[in-house]
């Protein structure tokens, strides 16, 4: 979507935007330094050729040395909100005083979404299993299968799937500041003033802690919060996308998804935390025949080139679950195998803890390696002496190591039958 508003900007269709007032905040991380806030800069500066008027200067956030949301949420209270109130002559509330929610009305249903999106599938579970060894974080792949007339797709799927009865709001996510100074707009004078004290140490006392609103609640008597405040100052659930862990062609109808449970103790040093927002332990605990509606979103295929694929030679890289998409490519080699093709080389390097602990598919990739789909190189932090991974702690190490390796097939190679992936 961005990718079309920008060339949709930059192309003669785009009309006159005079009388259109717009505001850009833009992210970005400092290691990418060449196109860090390029879009964003970009955007702002067409919106204006165009002829619309920029309310304020432009917001930024740097994700390596701070947090996206409550960036966002600083820029939105101190520059945006108070020139949007003066320009459309907004009365200014009570910074904590949120429109009067005791009207909201809830129901529960299927969400409209459901219906509306046109990659929704509805596959039922075949089976949950339990990844790597006990004393290591729990990794699971839960494998399903679609109902006829539906298929997966090379790509991505939400693990926040969308089920019926279910309020699609983030119980776990850190509170915000908007959301403490609501909660004691509510509250007594006393309960008042220790959440305010909150919002004054924001970052050590709730973001660096990850206190959520449930955690706060917890933490204060507030008995007198409508429920109707409770769901307003919930932060929507944010979609979180997973690489499918199983090529399409490798079992039709069939898909499969790998994801951590975690289960530890919370950083606020209340109960314990269960994951993003408890979805993943259900997700690990769903019996088989269980169904669950999942939007998928097709990526771009790391097959993409002039040549067939299968003759293009690869060379992937990759740590922990990052492993998970380049195990479905594996299995697209093998199917391409089975068909009689031949297969130009592919070098795989990973890391992970070690082969009894977190080396996530190993007997499935030594019987693909095996087959001379792939070869593995492998690097494992807990256990470098193991007799696969050559001293190697990590994955950076064994390309050191097998330099001559790659450079052979580098050298075999033009530059339209060789890539180079990487992922985690």
């Amino acid at each position: 979507m961005r990718r079309k508003f920008v060339i949709w900007l930059e192309s003669s269709i785009c009309p006159s935007l005079q009388g259109v007032f717009y505001a850009v905040f833009g992210c970005g991380h400092q290691d990418w330094s060449k196109t860090l806030y390029r879009i964003p800069i970009l955007i702002d500066k067409l919106i204006q050729k165009a002829g619309a008027t920029r309310l304020v200067t432009r917001g930024k956030a740097n994700t390596a040395v701070s947090d996206l949301f409550s960036a966002l949420e600083a820029w939105e209270e101190n520059i945006l909100l108070p020139v949007i109130r003066e320009k459309f002559l907004l009365s200014r509330s009570n910074d904590g005083e949120l429109l009067d929610p005791h009207p909201l009305q809830l129901s529960l249903g299927k969400p409209m979404r459901v219906g509306m999106h046109p990659d929704i599938v509805e596959p039922s579970v075949t089976g949950v299993r339990i990844l790597g060894s006990p004393g290591t974080p729990k990794n699971v792949m839960r494998s399903s299968e679609c109902p006829p007339g539906q298929s997966t797709k090379d790509g991505l799927e939400s693990l926040g799937s969308i089920q019926p009865r279910r309020i699609t709001l983030s119980r776990s996510s850190h509170s915000s500041r908007s959301n403490i100074n609501a909660l004691a707009f509510a509250q007594s004078d006393q309960d008042s003033q220790e959440l305010l004290h909150f919002h004054d140490s924001y970052h050590s006392l709730v973001r660096d802690k990850r206190v959520s609103v449930v955690g706060l609640l917890e933490q204060f008597s507030l008995a007198a919060l409508p429920v109707a405040t409770f769901i307003s100052v919930l932060l929507a659930l944010l979609v979180r996308l997973y690489s499918l862990s199983m090529a399409p062609t490798f079992k039709p109808l069939h898909g499969s998804l790998t994801f951590s449970v975690a289960n530890e103790l919370a950083w606020s040093g209340n109960g314990r935390h269960l994951g993003i927002d408890q979805i993943t332990s259900p997700r690990s605990r769903q019996d088989p025949g269980a169904t669950h509606s999942t939007p998928q979103r097709k990526t771009l295929s790391i097959y993409q080139g002039i040549i067939p694929a299968h003759q293009s030679s690869f060379i992937v890289i990759c740590a922990g679950s990052g492993l998970c998409p380049f195990y479905s490519f594996t299995q697209e080699r093998i199917v391409w195998l089975q068909q009689g093709k031949a297969l130009a080389k592919a070098l795989l390097f990973f890391s992970c803890r070690g082969s009894s602990l977190d080396d996530l598919y190993y007997d499935e990739l030594c019987e693909f390696e095996s087959a001379g789909v792939v070869t593995v190189h492998r690097a494992y932090r807990r256990d470098p002496e193991h007799h696969l991974v050559k001293r190697c702690l990590y994955v950076t190490h064994r390309l050191v190591v097998e330099a001559q390796a790659i450079k052979n097939l580098w050298v075999h190679c033009d530059d339209l039958c060789l890539r180079v992936e990487e992922c985690g």
